[in-house]
């Protein structure tokens, strides 16, 4: 289970006290992994209830656990790519000085 689901899910648990069933649906579809449905419903909410603190609490909070899953992905991917690209540096240098020592024979 990814952050953005355990966020959704506690953010379910919470939702049982809601009078907005929106909020509630939103926050359902992001424990089922439908993060944009989820946040579409949820952006709606708030947008239709403006006066609700809970309804808008739900989306910046929801939106908020998914841009930061989204920023980790990114940084792996960033990370992975950096390590792989210290790998082939590595094996070039290698394959380099193995080819130096042969020609020296």
């Amino acid at each position: 289970m990814n952050r953005t689901h355990l966020i959704a899910a506690a953010l379910l648990v919470l939702a049982g006290c809601t009078g907005i069933p929106q909020v509630t649906e939103g926050e359902k579809l992001l424990a089922e992994g439908k993060t944009e449905e989820g946040l579409a419903v949820l952006e709606r909410a708030a947008r239709d209830n403006p006066t609700s603190a809970e309804a808008r609490g739900a989306y910046q909070t929801a939106k908020q656990a998914v841009l930061e899953t989204l920023l980790g992905q990114a940084d792996k991917g960033k990370a992975l790519f950096f390590i792989g690209t210290k790998i082939v540096r590595r094996e070039r240098y290698r394959s380099g000085s193995n080819i130096a020592n042969s020609a020296a024979d």
